[in-house]
């Protein structure tokens, strides 16, 4: 591509010309999918973040100031966000250490409430959270499924998932302390 065109592409994706950001898209999405994915290493996530990238340089258009920078501003926003994810997952993976003993009661807790009594605890507390955030618990802990499989089969996103999750936890740590 000719750097005059390249020119007057970036001016009328500037101007908010829809075609230009297409095009955008067309020319610079599969690296930006490839590089995610080294950073992520899963596919629904890479698509996520691209999408995430793309929008914010639609959103973020008009500060851009040539448009050889669009390309850096690109990889630039998709490694933030995946190091956003990262953190998220390794905060996500260190919350579930703390929260294991909600799904199977320890020892210490089954030697003060019986089984049948802690699953009546914890089924009351289920009860009582909004219906989205149970389905994701349950779909999470009870069938198994992993957070891109449910954020594909509720058509949310994994960061959704993630919030739900967590939140779900939280709730249930708060409804059985008591």
């Amino acid at each position: 591509m000719s750097q005059q065109v390249t020119k007057q592409l970036f001016h009328s994706f500037q101007k908010g010309d829809e075609q230009a950001i297409s095009f955008i898209v067309n020319i610079y999405s599969k690296r930006l999918m490839a590089y995610a994915f080294k950073l992520v290493h899963s596919k629904v996530i890479s698509q996520e973040i691209v999408q995430d990238s793309f929008i914010a340089l639609w959103e973020r258009r008009k500060s851009i100031k040539s448009h050889q920078s669009v390309l850096s501003y690109l990889f630039r926003v998709c490694y933030n966000l995946a190091s956003d994810y990262v953190r998220m997952q390794i905060k996500e993976r260190e919350c579930m250490k703390q929260h294991e003993y909600f799904i199977e009661p320890s020892t210490d807790f089954c030697c003060n409430v019986s089984k049948q009594d802690f699953n009546q605890l914890v089924c009351g507390a289920l009860s009582q959270m909004p219906a989205r955030r149970r389905k994701v618990f349950e779909l999470s802990r009870l069938q198994g499924l992993s957070h891109e499989e449910i954020a594909t089969l509720l058509n949310i996103s994994v960061k959704t998932v993630y919030s739900h999750i967590d939140h779900a936890l939280s709730e249930l740590r708060a409804i059985l302390i008591r």
